[in-house]
């Protein structure tokens, strides 16, 4: 049974949580602030959790629907 696209951007999320990497000063890519809560999806590309969960909102809620990352889509 294959994950749909939300599961699989909430897994990749998640998973961001893990890393122990020095986060001082990394600019997210969709709001271009410094990063709140780093979130890492899998391609490794790094956004701030809660730009990335609005981000993945607004696509599925699209008629393109298309799932990824900002950067990769």
């Amino acid at each position: 049974d294959p994950s749909t696209p939300n599961e699989e951007w909430e897994e990749s999320l998640d998973a961001g949580g893990e890393f122990d990497l020095q986060y001082d000063r990394l600019t997210c890519l969709i709001c271009y602030s410094e990063m709140q809560s780093p979130a890492a999806l899998v391609c490794g590309h790094m956004f701030c959790w809660r730009c990335a969960t609005e981000w993945l909102e607004e696509r599925s809620s699209s008629l393109e629907g298309s799932r990824g990352c900002p950067l990769c889509a």
